[in-house]
Parts: C-alpha cells; sequence; structure tokens
C-alpha cells in the first residue's frame, strides 16, 4: 500500500490519497478548488506528461475512489494528480510512497 498528501500547485488542493492495490482511494479530508474540466491522473510527473487518466474528479471535498487499469508501473506513475483537461492546469499533486 503506498499512500500521499496533496500540495496545492495552481489552485489550493490538500489531502490524503491510498493506493490500495489498484484503487486509489481519496480519503475524507480532501479539498480542491472547482474548475470546469478536473481530472484524476496518475501521472510520472507533476507536468502532466506520461499519465493514465483515472476519470472526472467526482467531488471537491471528501472520500472518493478511482480504479486503475492493470499493468500500471507504479515505480514511474506515481503522482496523482488533479488535473484540469480545458486550461492544461495543475490544482494539486500527491506523490505516492
Amino acid at each position: 500500500m503506498l499512500s500521499g498528501t496533496f500540495i496545492d500547485a495552481a489552485h489550493p488542493t490538500s489531502g490524503t490519497v491510498v493506493l490500495d492495490g489498484n484503487t486509489i482511494k481519496i480519503e475524507s479530508d480532501f479539498r480542491s478548488d472547482n474548475g470546469p474540466d478536473l481530472y484524476i491522473y496518475l501521472a510520472q510527473g507533476t507536468d502532466g506528461n506520461g499519465f493514465v487518466d483515472l476519470g472526472r474528479l467526482k467531488n471537491v471535498a471528501g472520500e472518493q475512489e478511482y480504479t486503475v487499469p492493470d499493468g500500471v508501473d507504479y515505480t514511474k506513475n506515481k503522482y496523482v494528480l488533479v488535473w484540469c483537461k480545458q486550461f492544461s492546469v495543475l490544482f494539486g499533486s500527491a506523490e505516492l510512497k
């Protein structure tokens, strides 16, 4: 099991995230600003490159889960991003360790 803590980028983002098997679990302490087109990515870095799209952000606060496809290399894709697709902006990120 890996976990991380979100840190701000372009917008205030905070809370805890856990990788449990093939599930990304964002904990109840999660908070982020709202945006027009927010997604959760599992990426190789905070620049948004080399990402796996886990789907639209379900809520800007509280618990939520996302399924990670089989075969993802967590030694490379170790950043959970809150990413605005429309403007290519990183709201916040957490490094899984």
